[in-house]
């Protein structure tokens, strides 16, 4: 994951929930490594960032499908949040 150098852009809980997910156990061994981009580079880092960003999206599109579609569903109800499960 590269993002520039500006703190909205990243975080510690974004760190966090990085590690997070690569100490989870998967079916692969594929890892988020992160790595900022100086100012002035984003033109040229943008068309490589957007194609891995469509990997990576898609990744965390499956796993909240997965975390979702594994959530006790009582018809009427709420789905439980993810600090309740």
């Amino acid at each position: 994951m590269i993002w520039e150098k500006h703190s909205s852009h990243y975080d510690d809980e974004v760190l966090q929930f990085v590690n997070k997910c690569n100490n989870q156990e998967t079916t692969t061994s594929t890892k988020i490594i992160t790595e900022t981009v100086d100012e002035g580079l984003t033109p040229i880092i943008q068309v490589p960032d957007v194609t891995v960003n469509k990997v990576f999206k898609d990744g965390v599109k499956k796993m909240y499908h997965e975390f979702h579609s594994s959530l006790p569903v009582t018809v009427g109800n709420k789905l439980p949040s993810q600090e309740n499960s």
